[in-house]
């Protein structure tokens, strides 16, 4: 065998070899879920049982008696269709004062089932997925609601700077940044198209950062630029700020933002209403924009 023949079978079984350790990478891959389930209604849910499902395993999130719960766990980082069951026992507890049942109260000891379907890319930073049910007001009716939020890493050509020379106001404090949108899409802002608010936190020890402070939340506010292609603005830490004059430190500045209009303002809509429940949804994707600076 020649020289050139061994080499080249000693390159192709490199090459094999890259592509089984990037296969195998790519295996190992895991996006984080976090979920709650809140049950505010005051008329009794007896139990809930809700899972989360695609073709090729299910995942109990809930299965109890609780109020309030919460989960943290990984899926593997692939494309994927995934289904949110929920399967609730519910009784009115007021029921059980009266020798008749008001019309449109609910029944006791009822069985409801609800799915909502996504679909996740399998470039997802972090899943968020919440189930909570709430008591309709002057009714007996009941609002479920299954919320579906993921977040990416940032792809738009974005300049971000911090506008030092921006001071605090009688409306609003420290910090200001400065966005320009390079990139050919609208971008919207996470509360209100217009506006741009993120969380800031700062470094302790020289490695470890803080917890994200964000602050009120205002949905009250109006006016400010909308990013599109070209445009500039001012972003702020929540809807107030957080502080009079930053001291000298390093600093992280974490921005969530969309392109699609409609996952703006992170309201639920309604999907349908059955058995005197109504069940809303959303679901949203928003890119996660992280800059670094220090004040000195």
């Amino acid at each position: 065998m020649s020289l050139q023949s061994k080499m080249n079978i000693m390159r192709n079984k490199f090459l094999v070899f890259i592509i089984l350790i990037l296969v195998g990478l790519n295996a190992l891959a895991q996006t984080n879920v976090n979920f709650e389930f809140s049950n505010r209604y005051n008329c009794e849910i007896k139990s809930a049982n809700i899972n989360l499902k695609n073709k090729d395993k299910q995942i109990v999130l809930f299965n109890d008696t609780l109020s309030e719960f919460k989960k943290d766990f990984t899926i593997p980082a692939e494309s994927a269709n995934y289904i949110i069951s929920v399967e609730l026992e519910y009784k009115n507890a007021e029921s059980k004062k009266r020798k008749r049942r008001r019309k449109g109260e609910l029944d006791c000891n009822r069985i409801h089932s609800q799915e909502y379907p996504f679909e996740l890319l399998g470039n997802e930073i972090d899943v968020f997925i919440d189930v909570s049910f709430s008591k309709r007001v002057y009714s007996d009716s009941l609002d479920g609601s299954i919320g579906v939020v993921r977040h990416y890493n940032s792809v738009h050509d974005i300049e971000i700077e911090y506008a030092k020379d921006i001071r605090s106001n009688e409306s609003i404090r420290e910090p200001f940044f400065i966005l320009k949108n390079n990139s050919n899409d609208t971008l919207y802002g996470q509360h209100i198209k217009t506006l741009y608010w993120g969380w800031i936190s700062y470094m302790i020890d020289d490695s470890t950062w803080t917890n994200n402070f964000f602050g009120n939340l205002d949905y009250n506010f109006s006016g400010g630029t909308l990013l599109i292609p070209g445009a500039a603005t001012i972003a702020t830490v929540g809807s107030f700020g957080w502080t009079e004059e930053l001291p000298k430190k390093k600093y992280r500045y974490t921005l969530l933002y969309t392109t699609d209009v409609n996952s703006t303002g992170g309201g639920y809509r309604k999907q349908v209403e059955r058995d005197n429940i109504a069940w809303f949804v959303k679901d949203f994707r928003f890119y996660k924009l992280v800059y670094e600076f220090e004040v000195k």
